[in-house]
Formats: structure tokens, C-alpha cells, sequence
């Protein structure tokens, strides 16, 4: 008897944890998925319709870079959906009609107007739905960029607001393969990250973090190493006026090369830290 119970029970966890997502998941072409706009009725199914059909819009974009070119749809996809998750849906029970943020949660009245927005301006205005769509996923005024450096870093970089806070992910394109970097500076094995805290606080005594009032820079030296540059911010500093820039260089993301971290003062000249 306990058996049949615990069977019975391994039963429903399966079917609880294995539901099926609606087809048009597994559909990329934007102009199939918009035919298929009108025949979903379901609310919360249609709210996540319109965060899919974002992403098909974010990949037809990443596909136009033609250093992407020979990476596979399945790595791309990969790469918007965990940009998307910073801002979007992650988890959604259709059976209880709940939508989980990262940041809010969305009430049924929410969906339905949002539904309701984004309907009228797909009847009315195609071409601009896919920027609507964006703006109600990370809010007015802001945007995702994507694009391609000439460095071969593919970067994905957040504005919220008028550029009052900045956010960003890189990847390494190499080999067609993409690597994952996360902000550049985080990506650093911790003992080297911890070693470049302690030279900025050498020059810096107050320093605190980088700024994210802008995205770091990345170049590519004649050397072979990628030069890497950011403003830093001290303890007293107002968050738009950081109190120098920060450089190092680096051949794998991972480690510093020596002696290659410089800190310039804002207002002051360059200085070679120690």
C-alpha cells in the first residue's frame, strides 16, 4: 500500500514538473509567429507570447553581425535568454495564472493590459512592436543593446533610464564559439580580482566599485592582450562623477598581465600603480 502512495505521488511530481510550453516556443521565424498572434486566447499564455517574440526579434538582430556568423541559433538563443532573465519572465504556472519576476509580480490586471497595449500596436503599427515590447519589459525609456565589437567581443548592454544606471554581459567570440565573460572585470579568477582591488586601493584608499554610469571599454592591443578600461568610483563620490579610470590588460579574461594596471585621476595625470 505505502508503495502504491509513493508511486502515486512520484506521478504527480513528474507531471507537475514536466508541463508543456505552448508550441510557439520552439518557432524562431518572427513573421510565422506573428500569424500565430491572433489564435491565442489564454492571457498570461499571450503575455508570454510577446516576451518570445521579443527574443525571435533579438536573435533576427544578432544574426546581422556577421562575426557571428557559424554560431549556432541554439548558442544565440542561449545567450538572450539569460539576458532577458535580468528583466523578464523566468518561471511561469499557467495552471495558476501567476507570472514570477526578478524584480516585481505581475497581477492578472497587469497582463491584461499589457495584452491589451501591445495588441492594439501590432494591429496598427507592426514595425513597432517589438520596441514597445522592450520598453514594457525594462521599463520607459530604457533599452538592450546588442552588437558586435571590433574586437570580437559581443556585448549586450542595459540602459535604464536616461543612462542613470548601465548594466552589462560580454562574450569572447572565438572559433565560433562564444564565451561567457560576464561584466569583464568579475570574470577574473578572485585571487586576481582581489589583487586589482588592492592596487586601485593603493591610489584610491576610498575606492568602492566600479561605476555603472558606463560600460567598460575593451580593446585589443597590437601585443595580443585586450586592454580593459572602467571609471571608479570612491567612497565619496557621487555616482555620475567617479574619481579615476582604471586600466589593465589581459590575454584570457582570467588572469592580470604584471604590471599592467594603471589608475588615471580624473582630474590629475596618469600614474603606473605599483
Amino acid at each position: 500500500m505505502k508503495k502504491i502512495i509513493l508511486f502515486s505521488i512520484l506521478i504527480t511530481i513528474i507531471s507537475c514538473t514536466n508541463k508543456k510550453l505552448p508550441d510557439f516556443v520552439s518557432n524562431h521565424d518572427y513573421k510565422e509567429l506573428l500569424k500565430q498572434r491572433t489564435t491565442i486566447e489564454d492571457p498570461v499564455e499571450k503575455f508570454y507570447f510577446y516576451q518570445h517574440l521579443l527574443k525571435v526579434h533579438y536573435l533576427d538582430e544578432l544574426k546581422k553581425e556577421k562575426e557571428l556568423n557559424g554560431i549556432s541559433d541554439n548558442d544565440l538563443i542561449q545567450i538572450i535568454d539569460s539576458s532577458m532573465t535580468i528583466y523578464s519572465i523566468y518561471e511561469i504556472n499557467f495552471d495558476k495564472l501567476k507570472l514570477e519576476f526578478n524584480r516585481d509580480s505581475l497581477t492578472r490586471k497587469d497582463i491584461l493590459n499589457t495584452n491589451q497595449i501591445l495588441d492594439s500596436v501590432a494591429n496598427n503599427d507592426i514595425k513597432n512592436l517589438p520596441y514597445l515590447t522592450e520598453e514594457l519589459n525594462l521599463g520607459s525609456d530604457s533599452r538592450m543593446f546588442f552588437h558586435v565589437t571590433s574586437e570580437n567581443i559581443l556585448a549586450i548592454e542595459y540602459e535604464l533610464g536616461s543612462t542613470a544606471s548601465c548594466s552589462g554581459f560580454y562574450y569572447l567570440i572565438e572559433n565560433k564559439k562564444v564565451k561567457y565573460l560576464n561584466d569583464i572585470y568579475s570574470y577574473l579568477k578572485v585571487n586576481e580580482y582581489k589583487l586589482l582591488e588592492k592596487t586601485i586601493k593603493s591610489k584610491l584608499p576610498n575606492y568602492i566599485h566600479p561605476s555603472d554610469r558606463m560600460f567598460p571599454e575593451i580593446k585589443k592591443e597590437k601585443n595580443g592582450n585586450y586592454a580593459v578600461r572602467f571609471l571608479a568610483l570612491e567612497s565619496d563620490d557621487a555616482n555620475c562623477c567617479p574619481s579615476a579610470e582604471v586600466r589593465f590588460e589581459t590575454s584570457d579574461f582570467e588572469t592580470i598581465v604584471p604590471n599592467s594596471v594603471t589608475i588615471k585621476l580624473l582630474l590629475d595625470t596618469e600614474i603606473m600603480a605599483d
